[in-house]
């Protein structure tokens, strides 16, 4: 697995060990419900598209997360 595919998978996880915290919020929808396959599933992985969606996901339904734009990718897309 690419090294940046690797860092966005470790950044999703520890977002959601997180925002799954003891007196975190219990409307915070999980990875499985949200991309239909759990973390570490055989043959699933996550692309950008729904990586970002879950991640915009997490920041309306959560107070402890703020999701903010750091720049662009080579592909334009937002980062």
């Amino acid at each position: 697995m690419p090294f940046r595919a690797r860092a966005a998978l470790l950044s999703l996880h520890l977002t959601w060990f997180a925002l799954a915290a003891p007196g975190a919020q219990s409307a915070i929808t999980t990875p499985k419900a949200h991309l239909g396959f759990s973390f570490g599933d055989d043959y699933q992985l996550a692309n950008y598209s729904q990586i970002a969606d879950y991640w915009r996901r997490l920041d309306a339904e959560s107070d402890r997360m703020v999701l903010q734009e750091i720049g662009r990718t080579a592909e334009n897309r937002p980062q």
